[in-house]
């Protein structure tokens, strides 16, 4: 016996299943979050070109400039957190230097750290739940790391005098500069303030760590120029002969990006193949990472 259906349900059963097919469709292709598809290598630096520090965005090689704060105040230190949705940064216009955190289109910015104390130097760790930084709220400049909402915040040094931590990029490894002897040299030490090691031992002025993606290698400032060492400390090298200020890796591990002169370079990890990015002065502090954009 067969079963005959009338013409008006079978047009309803073929729509229902359309429009299921299509809602699916739309579900998988959204993802309700960010996919590596929306994700660009991307240096998010600081630029006084309108006045005064801000931040702004351009591609990897210069392209696409974008700002992103828009204020009265004095804005720097950008970081870029891991999953490329949000940028942690240094924002002073009182003289009381606070870390926020904001999307990577520069809204919703959010103060986290609110004391009365200067803060510097944020650093995410690997999983974006948390930040380290440097701060003179004991009345001694030390690392410390926080949640990256603010709270929990947990002082990590005991020795004196420590800047500019990076948080390793696979592990719970912080790497800092230290004056306690009189003069900058690196040290690393675990996230619980135990296991301190002292990486560089000389007369120069070492300063301003950044770990390669891989944690095999970590790029410095010696004496104002750009050098390289393994994680242990060994093996220090002069990857590139001038000035370099604040560096940064690229996702990849096979670039540094830097400032020179007022402006955003980048160069093979070899030292080779030296690129001017921005063309407008004054640039600084860049960070390279994957960002939402």
């Amino acid at each position: 016996m067969q079963l005959l259906v009338a013409p008006d349900l079978r047009t309803r059963f073929f729509l229902c299943c359309f429009l299921f097919l299509l809602v699916s469709s739309c579900l998988v292709g959204c993802g309700g979050g960010s996919s590596d598809s929306d994700l660009r290598s991307s240096i998010v630096f600081v630029s006084d070109r309108d006045g005064h520090n801000q931040l702004y965005v351009m591609d990897e090689n210069g392209d696409d400039l974008i700002r992103l704060t828009t204020n009265s105040f004095y804005d720097s230190e950008p970081a870029i957190s891991p999953d490329g949705t949000r940028i942690a940064f240094v924002r002073d216009g009182t003289g009381d230097a606070e870390i926020y955190v904001m999307d990577s289109d520069g809204e919703n910015e959010v103060n986290i750290t609110n004391n009365p104390a200067n803060d510097y130097g944020p650093s995410w760790s690997p999983d974006g739940s948390k930040i380290v930084f440097f701060s003179g709220r004991t009345g001694i400049w030390h690392v410390f790391v926080m949640d990256a909402d603010g709270g929990n915040v947990t002082q990590v040094t005991t020795a004196s005098d420590n800047y500019y931590p990076c948080w390793a990029n696979n592990s719970d490894l912080i790497v800092f500069t230290s004056f306690r002897d009189g003069y900058g040299q690196l040290y690393s030490i675990n996230v619980d303030g135990t296991g301190e090691y002292r990486l560089t031992n000389n007369s120069s002025e070492d300063s301003r760590p950044a770990c390669s993606p891989d944690d095999t290698c970590i790029a410095f400032i010696r004496d104002g120029t750009l050098w390289a060492m393994e994680e242990d400390g060994s093996d220090q090298h002069q990857v590139l002969t001038g000035s370099a200020g604040f560096l940064t890796w690229s996702p990849d591990g096979s670039q540094l990006a830097f400032s020179r002169e007022d402006h955003i370079h980048k160069v093979d990890s070899d030292g080779t193949n030296l690129t001017q990015l921005t063309d407008e002065v004054e640039n600084m502090q860049p960070d390279w990472g994957m960002l939402l954009r």
